[in-house]
């Protein structure tokens, strides 16, 4: 049915570290392609734990028992690139595992360090 799609999120974090340096389209492309992923609207992932002020670029995705959700969460003065992904678990169960790491991981940046 050409649902079956491979990727690692080390592939996952080259691509997006090479678009946010503009290797991959250039500066002009790079900021649209980063302005289309900020309008994302899917928030049950990265952005489940995260407030409402942060901005998010980034790509989610989901087939049966996988999903993933890749993108650069922008903190002031401290962005940060973010891969995670689940398989071979139910769907609701990988959503919300990356809600949680995704939120441990905010904390971790967004605190006294």
């Amino acid at each position: 049915a050409g649902r079956d799609n491979f990727t690692s999120p080390a592939d996952m974090l080259l691509l997006l570290q090479a678009l946010d340096k503009g290797d991959v389209t250039g500066a002009a492309g790079k900021d649209e392609i980063l302005a289309a992923m900020k309008l994302n609207e899917e928030r049950d992932k990265i952005q489940a734990e995260l407030p409402g002020n942060i901005s998010v670029a980034h790509k989610t995705g989901t087939i049966d028992n996988v999903e993933h959700d890749a993108g650069i969460v922008y903190l002031p003065n401290r962005p940060y690139y973010l891969v995670l992904m689940s398989n071979n678990v139910p769907n609701a169960t990988g959503i919300a595992a990356i809600g949680q790491a995704s939120g441990i991981i905010y904390r971790w940046f967004s605190g006294p360090n």
